[in-house]
């Protein structure tokens, strides 16, 4: 993406406001393109051969004559592309000592200190000129400095960048050269807070993102972890190239059973932490969960631990089914409900153990888990869910059941049905599972809401109307081909009342 003389000679990269269109349009994009969309655009065409040499002219030229008044915008694009798409950028130059030089003294005098930086180091790993521990350190600390709005930090950034474009174009310069001592006169331009400035953090997160991992970055992973950084570490890591290998190597490095214990004691609890050591430990971390997860005594506090367990398979699911021996009531609900997550439930899921508990939140647990994943214990869970005491359970109950109720389930709906207790949202699902059975005894008890005995002449009389009742009538549609209900039917047809006539037609009160 070369400027072009009036005699069609390449002059070089496009500079100014010309390079910012020039390298938008060359991606795809309009000529004033945001700085977030162009630097995204520009990633997906680094690697491509048809367009990665005139990406990097472009990006040569945003650095070297960034354009008026979008200098920030141009800073933007550096910092977001990062050392590790600008390294194979810069590569192009690693042979061109002119190039080189002017890159980085553009970069000093007009980027950001910390896209300043972000380039140096790029081209540090370009151009084969790794960077010493001491000359990493102080980068670090004075970008983050000048990020903060250190103006002497700052000037000692474009100080730096000018040594550094110096040293490295001198053919014979090796990287060691570059030296704490070479760069004492750029640190004393600025007022020096160790405790302000933490190198360790900027180190690590460019080791992350050059995906280079070095003694010092050991030393630094080290020291974050003794000052009980381990959540901030894992956060710069969780920020790194999904393919960073350095990344998944210091996590696996840190992720140990003690550091989730540590992790998940802490309040609030970091949930990202927490799932990047779960999944570095895999089933090592399954017993700490475990002993966090029995001690949760409500759903808000049980979701997000069940959620992981499950994640890490049902090969978990003997560690919670001994748990189930604790006599605490919210630790045999937690269980049933992780063993729910998988759809399995073992023997060890008792009937009369769990299903029966004196608490209702474990039957609950116990009750959908049968429900949903026993098929031979189902209607045994139903009949006992329909006389549980606990109206949110019988509900439960009572959807489960559905198209499927067992005809055992008779004596329990009736039961459930006639208490004077029982809520009006649990009778009329209630009556209108009687209808699905199809059994005589569930004839009857619909004919008991519904037969209101013998008038004078014999005919056939009504019960009172209700809600239920007229429920109970709809439901005897289902057993037309009974005398009993075939004449209370009729009786309805006949009747006066809009309601009668409309549940005897099916078009009444749906249960």
């Amino acid at each position: 993406m070369d400027a072009v003389d009036a005699s069609g000679t390449a002059t070089g990269p496009a500079h100014g406001s010309d390079g910012w269109a020039a390298l938008s349009r060359l991606v795809g994009l309009p000529a004033g393109a945001d700085a977030a969309t162009l630097a995204a655009a520009l990633k997906r065409a680094v690697g491509d051969p048809a367009l990665e040499p005139a990406v990097a002219e472009g990006v040569r030229g945003l650095v070297e004559d960034p354009p008026h008044g979008r200098e920030a915008d141009a800073s933007a694009v550096v910092v977001a592309l990062g050392a590790r798409v600008l390294a194979p950028l810069m590569r192009r130059y690693a042979e061109d000592v002119y190039a080189r030089r002017r890159i980085l003294l553009g970069a000093g005098r007009g980027l950001s200190a910390d896209a300043a930086a972000r380039l140096v180091l790029a081209a540090s790993v370009a151009w084969d000129r790794p960077c010493s521990r001491a000359f990493m350190e102080l980068l670090a600390k004075l970008a983050r400095a000048a990020t903060a709005g250190d103006r002497g930090s700052a000037l000692a950034i474009r100080e730096l960048t000018r040594l550094v474009a110096d040293r490295w174009a001198e053919i014979a310069a090796e990287a060691s050269s570059i030296t704490y001592e070479d760069m004492v006169a750029a640190e004393q331009m600025t007022v020096h807070h160790p405790q302000s400035f933490p190198e360790a953090e900027r180190l690590v997160e460019l080791a992350a993102e050059l995906d280079t991992l070095t003694g010092e970055t050991w030393r630094c992973v080290g020291e974050m972890v003794d000052r009980n950084q381990t959540p901030e570490l894992l956060a710069i890591l969780h920020r790194a190239p999904r393919d960073s290998a350095a990344a998944q190597g210091i996590v696996q490095h840190v992720a140990t059973p003690a550091r989730l214990k540590a992790l998940l004691e802490e309040q609030p609890v970091n949930f990202d932490a927490v799932d990047q050591l779960t999944r570095a430990l895999g089933m090592a971390a399954a017993e700490i969960l475990l002993d966090r997860l029995s001690l949760a005594q409500t759903r808000e506090e049980r979701h997000p631990f069940v959620g992981r367990l499950s994640s890490l398979g049902p090969a978990v699911a003997p560690m919670a089914i001994d748990r189930l021996e604790d006599p605490r009531w919210y630790v045999q609900a937690n269980m049933l409900a992780l063993l729910r997550s998988w759809k399995h439930a073992p023997a060890e899921v008792s009937l009369a153990r769990h299903g029966a508990h004196p608490d209702a939140r474990v039957r609950r647990e116990a009750l959908q888990l049968l429900l949903e994943a026993d098929p031979e214990r189902r209607d045994e869970a139903i009949v006992l869910g329909l006389r549980d005491h606990d109206p949110q359970n019988v509900h439960i109950v009572l959807q489960a059941a559905r198209g499927a109720c067992p005809p055992q389930a008779v004596n329990a709906l009736s039961s459930l049905i006639g208490a004077p207790t029982t809520p009006a949202f649990l009778r009329m699902p209630a009556i209108r599972l009687l209808a699905d059975i199809g059994s005589g005894a569930a004839l009857e008890a619909l004919l008991r809401l519904v037969d209101g005995g013998t008038g004078l002449l014999g005919r056939k009389k009504l019960a009172a109307k209700s809600p239920e009742m007229l429920a109970a009538l709809s439901a005897l549609r289902a057993y037309r081909g009974d005398k009993r209900a075939a004449d209370l039917l009729a009786a309805a047809e006949a009747s006066r009342d809009d309601d009668m006539r409309a549940a005897a037609a099916g078009k009444g009160v749906v249960p």
